[in-house]
């Protein structure tokens, strides 16, 4: 019974010794990830520092007063273009011979008030039909 104690004995010093080590490594797995945590949060903090230098020397420089400027000069171009085109449309549209949407309206227009007329025209001509009748033989020349 001596020497199985002695076994259990040797196993749990074995055992023993084994997690020693392990939590040895494990402190020191956990000093080098807190050492790479510092050391990364401060090239973070640098960085963002960085940045922020960037965009005030960015919105201070010479090209903030100058992006107005050619904001301006985009717009007038882009007016220009949009008359440019709508000339070369207009071109278009005279070589093809379609009629424009203007024209278009204006002819719809003058449909209508010639629908109205000859609605008149019948109306005061279906109890008049014997009177024309009458009036376009007379105007007539025989035979």
């Amino acid at each position: 019974m001596a020497k199985t104690q002695a076994k259990k004995h040797g196993v749990s010093e074995f055992l023993r010794s084994q997690v020693d080590v392990v939590a040895a490594r494990i402190s020191d797995f956990q000093k080098d990830a807190d050492r790479l945590a510092s050391e990364l949060s401060r090239r973070g903090h640098a960085q963002i520092q960085e940045l922020e230098q960037l965009v005030q020397r960015f919105e201070k420089g010479p090209w903030s007063d100058r992006s107005a400027d050619l904001a301006g000069k985009a717009k007038e171009l882009g007016g220009e273009l949009a008359s440019h085109f709508e000339e070369l449309q207009g071109k278009v549209v005279n070589f093809v011979g379609v009629a424009t949407r203007d024209q278009v309206s204006q002819l719809a227009a003058e449909l209508k008030q010639l629908s109205k007329r000859i609605d008149s025209f019948t109306k005061g001509a279906s109890g008049a039909k014997g009177v024309v009748a009458a009036k376009l033989a007379r105007s007539r020349p025989k035979r």
